[in-house]
């Protein structure tokens, strides 16, 4: 349990078996704002962590990539072909919240 702050008030145990993040990670509050400050809960270090920072040839995989306002769900590393010339923003949204929501910057020629 975390009071206002986000600080750890109450210590438990529950059955974490169907959990879909990554093992003894918590969201805390949905995506963009699942986590307090960019960070994520470990449970087995009883601590709030920065999320992880990754580049575009290291996708955390499964993630969903958003261009040009369309949304590709990627469970494998993808390969990206731009239709013309031009600058494109690349949003990436991990589903393991130990990850950050990040935006790339690419020019294509």
């Amino acid at each position: 349990m975390l009071d206002e702050s986000g600080a750890v008030i109450q210590k438990g145990i529950c059955d974490l078996s169907e959990w879909p993040y990554s093992p003894l990670v918590i969201p805390v509050n949905n995506h963009d704002d699942i986590l307090i400050d960019g960070h994520y809960y470990d449970f087995l270090d009883a601590e709030f962590k920065p999320r992880n920072a990754y580049d575009l040839d290291t996708l955390p995989l499964p993630c969903t990539l958003e261009i040009e306002g369309k949304s590709y769900y990627c469970t494998e590393p993808p390969t990206i072909n731009y239709p013309l010339p031009g600058e494109y923003v690349v949003r990436v949204t991990p589903d393991d919240v130990i990850f950050k929501v990040m935006e790339f910057s690419i020019h294509a020629d």
